[in-house]
Formats: C-alpha cells, sequence, structure tokens
C-alpha cells in the first residue's frame, strides 16, 4: 500500500470516528426535544385530550400529526447538541490537540461532520416541502372538526369567554355541544349590558361558505373537507325519518353563484337569504333552478329607503316568485337599524298584500 493509499485510508477511519461520536449525542438530543414538545402539547391541548370526550384514536391522530413540526424543530437543534457534545468530549481527552499535531487542520476535522450536516439538511427539503405542511394542513382540519363536533371544548367551565366580540359568555358545564348553567351577556359600549340565562343549552356552528365573489374555498375542498360531515348528517337524519319527504337548507351570505350547484350534488334544497348586495337576483336564480326553495332575496338596504323604493323592489321580485312557488319572501339578512318601525310594518303589509 502506498503512502498516499495508507493516508486516505487512516482519514477515512478518522472521518467514520469523528462521525460515530456525533450519533449517540445526536440521538439523545432527538429524544430529550422530542420529549419537551410532547409534553407541552399534551400540556396545551390536554382538555382536548382528555377532558372532553374526544376518541382516543382522535387523540393519537393529534399526536402524530403534531409529530411533524416537531421533528423539523428537534433535528436541527439535535444536530447542535451532538456537535458540542462531542467536540468538547475530544477535546477534554485531548483527542482534537492529536489530531492537530498529526497534521489535521481544524477544517480538516470538522469537515466530516459538515458533510454530514449537509447531507442531513438535503434530506429534510421534502420533509419541510410536502410533509410538514401536509401534516400541518390535516391537524388543522381534525382541529376545526373537533371544535364543530364537540364545540363546548372551547368554554371553560365557570370562567367568562370574552373572545367574541361584544358578548361575555359563562357556562357551569359543557359536555359536548350540550351545556349547563349559562350566562350570555351583550355589551354595547354606552348601554346597559343585556343578559340572557339559561338552565341548558346547545352549541352549534353555522358558517358562512361564500363571500361578495363567490365560494371563501374552491369547489373542490368543499367535496374533500365539508361534504362528508354532510352527508353523514344527512344520512341520519334520513334513517331516523324514514319514509318522509325531507329538505335540507343552507345558508350562507355572499355570492351563491358557484355554490347552488355545489350543495346540490349533496341533496340540499333549500337556501337562503341570497344577499342582494353580494349579486344575488332572487328571479334570475328562480328561473334558472325552478325545484329550488328559496328563502330571502329582498334587499335589506331598500327598507331604509322609503315606501317607494320598497314598491319598486318588491315590484321586480315577488310578482315572478309568487307565481313560481317554492319562495318564502324574507329580508335577505337582519334588518339594519336604520329601518324604520314604520317602513317595517309597510314592508310587511305589502309583502303580504301581494303573496297570494
Amino acid at each position: 500500500m502506498s503512502l498516499q493509499e495508507t493516508l486516505l485510508y487512516k482519514m477515512r477511519t478518522l472521518s467514520r470516528y469523528i462521525l460515530g461520536q456525533q450519533v449517540a449525542p445526536f440521538l439523545f438530543g432527538v429524544f430529550i426535544i422530542m420529549f419537551i414538545l410532547i409534553l407541552d402539547f399534551l400540556y396545551k391541548n390536554l382538555e382536548i385530550l382528555i377532558g372532553k370526550g374526544v376518541p382516543v384514536l382522535v387523540s393519537l391522530e393529534l399526536l402524530l400529526l403534531s409529530m411533524g413540526w416537531m421533528m423539523v424543530m428537534a433535528i436541527p437543534m439535535a444536530v447542535l447538541i451532538a456537535t458540542l457534545i462531542s467536540f468538547m468530549r475530544m477535546t477534554s481527552d485531548n483527542e482534537i490537540v492529536a489530531m492537530k499535531t498529526g497534521g489535521l487542520s481544524l477544517t480538516s476535522i470538522a469537515k466530516p461532520v459538515l458533510i454530514a450536516a449537509a447531507v442531513l439538511s438535503f434530506l429534510m427539503i421534502p420533509v419541510h416541502n410536502y410533509v410538514v405542511p401536509e401534516t400541518n394542513h390535516r391537524l388543522a382540519n381534525l382541529l376545526v372538526s373537533i371544535h364543530r363536533k364537540k364545540p363546548a371544548l372551547q368554554l371553560r367551565d365557570g370562567v367568562f369567554m370574552n373572545e367574541l366580540k361584544g358578548y361575555s359568555i359563562l357556562v357551569n358545564k359543557s359536555r359536548g355541544r350540550e351545556i349547563e348553567g349559562v350566562t350570555i351577556s351583550k355589551l354595547d359600549r354606552g348601554r346597559p349590558a343585556q343578559t340572557i340565562r339559561a338552565e341548558r343549552g346547545e352549541i352549534f356552528f353555522a358558517e358562512d361558505i361564500c363571500y361578495n365573489h363567490g365560494l371563501l374555498i374552491g369547489p373542490e375542498m368543499v367535496r374533500e373537507f365539508l361534504f362528508p360531515y354532510y352527508r353523514q348528517l344527512l344520512r341520519n337524519v334520513r334513517s331516523r325519518q324514514h319514509g318522509k319527504r325531507l329538505h335540507f337548507q343552507v345558508d350562507t351570505d355572499g355570492n351563491y353563484a358557484e355554490a347552488i350547484d355545489l350543495y346540490r350534488e349533496i341533496g340540499m334544497d333549500v337556501m337562503s337569504p341570497f344577499e342582494v348586495a353580494a349579486g344575488n337576483d332572487v328571479v334570475a336564480i328562480g328561473r334558472k333552478y325552478p325545484d329550488l326553495v328559496i328563502l330571502g332575496g329582498i334587499d335589506k338596504r331598500v327598507l331604509a329607503a322609503g315606501r317607494e323604493a320598497i314598491d319598486e323592489h318588491l315590484g321586480h321580485v315577488l310578482p315572478f316568485m309568487v307565481r313560481r312557488g317554492g319562495y318564502v319572501p324574507t329580508c335577505d339578512h337582519g334588518v339594519p337599524d336604520d329601518v324604520s318601525y314604520e317602513n317595517y310594518i309597510y314592508y310587511r303589509t305589502r309583502v303580504m298584500e301581494m303573496d297570494h
């Protein structure tokens, strides 16, 4: 064996030795950091995992989906720990001095560690680009699903919740959707608080899916993340009302253009309130979908504009919609504060006169 081959063999042996010194501290660092992150996750989500009746398998899924972001935090810190521990140990045992005495520079000593770190960084790229975004997305969707199925998770027994702007909510006891000892106070600046108390209640979500220009999320995302729950709900209702003709309603503000065909795919045949300000025209929609049951479509803004504006608007909507049928004439949203009592009574009177 030539001198050059001998030196190359010794350098490879030394590189393997230096890398070998990194393995145990690296694994130890990953274990310790993951242990701390898992404890932090359990502490922050203890009420979800244990106290609110979430199934064990769902709790395990939450933990597993959290492993993605935990790993991308743990591995870089573990590399730092391994480097510090191994080089401090070799320094204390004078191994670094021996290597430098043998003619090696610090760059040569650190070279195998730098190469290993570069390889590890390269391997982490697909984890950062694909694994972590996907697991974080699924984790967020799972948490949303849990809160929708068990919305009382957001309430703490005996503690005022003030996150909902303008309201203060106190619940003495909560279990899933069921709540007991409910106190809800509406807080208006400059006005006395309006308080409602109830012995028991139930929480449910009614969220808009559209905004002024259409769906808040794409149709494929609606089909993937929302429809499975809707289909389960519809099956449950139909199984309990066997033999009866049932109607299922969707309520959302915003522009309905994309949502109508989408929700009809799963059997939703009643929709409301068709907000005029968002571009909805119930007459055009009624012509396009003659079998769709429609609620709303009367512009709330017109009610404050006076009798002439009310008559003009109702003259556009009601004659055709009354002939068509399958229509409930109501305001397209809550009646605004600037609508006078006289205008509102006039609007309702005209609706009753024309709705026959």
